[in-house]
């Protein structure tokens, strides 16, 4: 069964985001698993990854996310080629890959091919196969729901099957690090952060620095933007859950809390990496309050909630608090890979709200 184009944007945003900390929340504590067929030669410790097919369709974004993760993971070298691997059947071919890979030989120890069998009811498979550069296949593997490492991984999107897949890789890469630690310097680390657009770290070691001191301004006033949810239709801006926002954190104490009068409208352009769009925000959010300052305003609060447009669920609520000059005191992401988007399950517009402030509380308490 083919996916849409439709779907495999609903899916694979959320599930592309993967920096600073997301890595550690995808974590599992499965053991390692008996591989289906152990490579005869020693351990690999330089690889080519080729873009993963999601059903069908090839996704280089993907394929950078396993490369991360072996990185991590400590293997020395870890390539992704800018064209895929495409059978001349279509779809995923392990013998066609093997002879592809016999004919082209990468410039490393070995060569790793994954599917991920995805539709709009769930995954229903993930696949992978590492051969050498002679072609001979090292190790293969398939796991359905009716694996014991499916179930405990339980994979939904992109991303949790790159989990799967990590996990399953354990045994034939004979790999010591952790592929899903939150930091690394290496080049995929670098070009994670720089695709990101993540700021330099002094920047955020500066923001740190800011949401410290103020934690201690509870007489600080601050203006709390109406949300902006996009929707098929165009961006709406919630004052309604601004006034919930407002009330909550003026109740807890955090600050002076009341509402802007109007939006203070900025854009994000929708991407497959939420990390960028996190990013992205922060600085139209930063742009706006400096072209348009607020009067009277100590702190400003903007927020984004976005909801799948194919069912409605919930993705993602990012957040951003910045000072009344547009320097950012925190900035936030929550997507179903963290404990308080987990534990609050937000189903609605005022479930957003209400994790907005949970996190605005908890970032000041850091």
């Amino acid at each position: 069964m083919q996916m849409s184009a439709r779907f495999l944007r609903s899916t694979t945003g959320p599930a592309l985001a993967l920096l600073a900390g997301l890595l550690t929340a995808c974590s599992t504590d499965a053991p390692a698993t008996p591989v289906a067929q152990p490579p005869s030669v020693a351990a690999p410790r330089t690889i080519t990854v080729y873009p993963v097919l999601l059903a069908e369709h090839p996704s280089r974004d993907v394929a950078e996310v396993v490369a991360l993760m072996l990185e991590r993971a400590g293997l020395q070298r870890i390539e992704v080629p800018a064209e895929p691997f495409t059978a001349p059947t279509g779809g995923y071919d392990e013998a066609a890959f093997a002879a592809h890979v016999a004919a082209q030989p990468p410039d490393t120890d070995c060569a790793l091919l994954a599917q991920y069998d995805m539709t709009p009811e769930g995954v229903r498979a993930v696949h992978g196969v590492l051969v050498d550069t002679q072609g001979h296949v090292l190790w293969r593997d398939q796991q359905t729901p009716a694996d014991a490492a499916f179930q405990q991984t339980a994979p939904r999107n992109p991303m949790t099957c790159c989990v799967l897949l990590l996990e399953r890789l354990r045994g034939p890469l004979a790999y010591r690090g952790d592929p899903f630690a939150g930091t690394g310097d290496g080049p995929w680390s670098r070009h994670w952060e720089t695709k990101s657009a993540l700021p330099p770290d002094a920047e955020r070691t500066a923001i740190e620095k800011r949401a410290r001191l103020a934690a201690r301004r509870h007489d600080a006033r601050l203006v709390v933007l109406p949300p902006r949810i996009p929707t098929p239709d165009g961006d709406q801006w919630s004052a309604e859950c601004a006034e919930r926002i407002a009330q909550a954190i003026d109740a807890a104490g955090l600050f002076h809390a009341t509402t802007a009068t109007a939006p203070l409208h900025y854009a994000v352009e929708p991407a497959s990496n939420e990390m960028l769009m996190l990013w992205t925000g922060a600085r139209a959010v930063q742009a706006a309050v400096r072209e348009s300052p607020l009067a009277d305003a100590d702190f400003v609060l903007a927020s984004d909630f976005l909801f799948s447009p194919v069912d409605g669920t919930v993705h993602a609520v990012h957040s951003w608090l910045c000072d009344a000059t547009g320097q950012w005191v925190v900035v936030d992401m929550q997507n179903e890979y963290h404990d308080d988007f987990q534990r609050a399950a937000p189903r609605s517009r005022e479930d957003c709200s209400d994790l907005v402030v949970t996190r605005l509380r908890e970032r000041l308490a850091e």
